[in-house]
């Protein structure tokens, strides 16, 4: 009669597995604003940014460069308010790692009515034809 061994196996190692988000995997960077189209009644206007999470936000002078402002969200979105009071337009400069989002905004002043230009109309006797 032939003995059957009986061969131990090794149990086997439970592995835990960790997620790691690696550059390539960083979410776009959101970013809205209201209103979406400011104009400066008095001395300046509020302009609410709501940023997404981990998103820095610098608030550019489109044409000179000139930054103008900087936020950083933290760990969760965040709503932050900057008083323009002057009229020009900036770029909004959105970052999160290495993802970069850029909006336009243009602060107006209102436009004025002008007063002094009359329209001249002309009443229905001006326009009466006579036939002979």
């Amino acid at each position: 009669m032939v003995a059957k061994s009986h061969v131990a196996v090794p149990a086997q190692q439970e592995t835990t597995s960790r997620k790691v988000a690696n550059k390539s995997q960083v979410q776009q960077p959101k970013l809205t604003f209201s209103p979406s189209n400011p104009i400066i009644y008095m001395q300046s206007v509020p302009v609410k940014f709501k940023l997404s999470a981990n998103t820095n936000l610098k608030i550019v002078a489109h044409y000179s460069k000139l930054t103008y402002k900087e936020f950083k969200a933290a760990k969760d979105s965040q709503t932050v308010t900057y008083d323009f009071n002057e009229p020009s337009e900036f770029d909004l400069v959105a970052t999160r790692g290495s993802k970069k989002l850029v909006k336009h905004i243009t602060i107006t002043k209102p436009t004025e009515s002008s007063s002094s230009s009359v329209t001249n109309k002309m009443s229905s006797a001006d326009t009466k034809t006579t036939t002979n």
